[in-house]
Order: C-alpha cells, then sequence, then structure tokens
C-alpha cells in the first residue's frame, strides 16, 4: 500500500551497445564490492555479524527455556523487545548520521548490537531479572542492526553507480546471507559439545569481533 503510494519516478540506467550476461554482470558486482574499501569492509564483517549471531540464535530459545527456565509467554515478550529495538533504531539512525557522519554512526550501530548479543549469557537471577537482562539485549541488538542496516546502505547508495546498484546489492546479500546456515550449524555443534551457554558467548565474542573490523580510518573518516 505504501509502494503504491511513491510518487517519485526514476530513470531506468541502461546502456544498449552492452550485451547483457549474467555471469559478467556477477564479475562487475563482485570486482565493485571489492576494490572499494568501504563496501569491502561492510560486506565482510557483516559476513562475520551475521555467522555470529545464528550462532547465536540457533540455541537462544533452548538456552531460555532449558537452563533459565523462563517460561513461553515471558520469552515471548523478550522477542518481542527485538521489534521495539528496530524502531528506535530506525527513528534514531538519521539523527546520528547527521550528528557523527555515516562512518563513525557504521561503527557505533555495530558495537551497539554486538554489546547486545553479549548480555544473554549473563542472565543471571530470578526469572524478572534475568528476563529484563535479555530484554535489554534484545532492544540493544535491534537499534544496532537497524541504525548500521539503514546507514550502510545509504552508504551503499551514495558511492555506488545506479546502473550498479542491483549487482552490488546481490553481492552483498549472497556473501553475508550466505553465513546464515554457517552460523546454525556451527551453533548447534557448540551448544551440543560445550554447552548453550559456551555457544552465546562464543557467538557474542564474534559479534564483537565483526564491530571491532569496522573501527578503520576508512570507516571514521567518511563523514
Amino acid at each position: 500500500m505504501y509502494i503504491a503510494r511513491i510518487r517519485k519516478l526514476e530513470t531506468v540506467v541502461t546502456d544498449a551497445n552492452k550485451q547483457k550476461n549474467m555471469w559478467l554482470e556477477m564479475k562487475e558486482g563482485l570486482l565493485t564490492v571489492y576494490t572499494k574499501p568501504l563496501l569491502w569492509g561492510v560486506v565482510r564483517c557483516s559476513t562475520i555479524f551475521n555467522l555470529s549471531w545464528n550462532v547465536i540464535f540457533s540455541v537462544y530459545v533452548l538456552y531460555a527455556s532449558q537452563e533459565l527456565k523462563i517460561s513461553a509467554s515471558i520469552l515471548g515478550i523478550i522477542y518481542g523487545t527485538l521489534g521495539v529495538g528496530y524502531l528506535f533504531g530506525s527513528l534514531l539512525a538519521q539523527r546520528a548520521v547527521r550528528r557523527f557522519g555515516v562512518g563513525p554512526t557504521i561503527v557505533g550501530s555495530a558495537t551497539v548490537a554486538a554489546s547486545g548479543g553479549l548480555l544473554a549469557p549473563l542472565a543471571v537471577g530470578s526469572e524478572l531479572s534475568m528476563a529484563l537482562i535479555m530484554m535489554t539485549g534484545q532492544l540493544l541488538f535491534g537499534m544496532g542492526v537497524s541504525m548500521f542496516s539503514i546507514s550502510t546502505i545509504s552508504l551503499r547508495q551514495v558511492i555506488v553507480p545506479d546502473a550498479l546498484q542491483g549487482r552490488v546489492n546481490a553481492t552483498f546479500r549472497f556473501i553475508s546471507w550466505g553465513s546464515l546456515p554457517l552460523g546454525s550449524l556451527m551453533g548447534r555443534m557448540i551448544g551440543g559439545t560445550m554447552g548453550l551457554r559456551f555457544a552465546l558467548f562464543a557467538g557474542g565474542i564474534g559479534l564483537l569481533a565483526s564491530a571491532c573490523n569496522y573501527c578503520s580510518p576508512h570507516f571514521y573518516n567518511y563523514a
């Protein structure tokens, strides 16, 4: 419904003299991402981030229900907090970019999301206190991911030529989303051998490592 209300007409950029070839277009998208340090940094760290988050996600419900003995209704509220985080992040993203710049916002939002992922294995105490800790983690994760997604997509739209937007977006998704099944498999293996809490710690450390990868002059100097 809302898409139908968009009145802006966009010009489709095409090259009539260029013969279309799927493999050449895929190569062009890969080269565009790989040869631009900002883009390659984002896709590399997004891949690590997605892998690490799915390590956590694959054992999260088992950890909450079996080890922490959190009821299904409370667990539903915890998951609902993630959506609230997404909403807050979308409202704060533009303000953060205006005040700090695109680069620092990317670094900061990745760090916020990583800190949220690290809270789940630290949940202790009563059911209420554990739920509050996990809700805080979900809130921070949702805020960070939402702000990160908005700022990185905005960055991509600015530095990538219009004719390459689709190919670059496909490259991003193929590489970064391709790590999701591997993260689930790793979570199952780590949780089954080392314990569910250990798997959450491993995923949280991976998230933090991903955020640290963004801390480079390429991002800080990009306003």
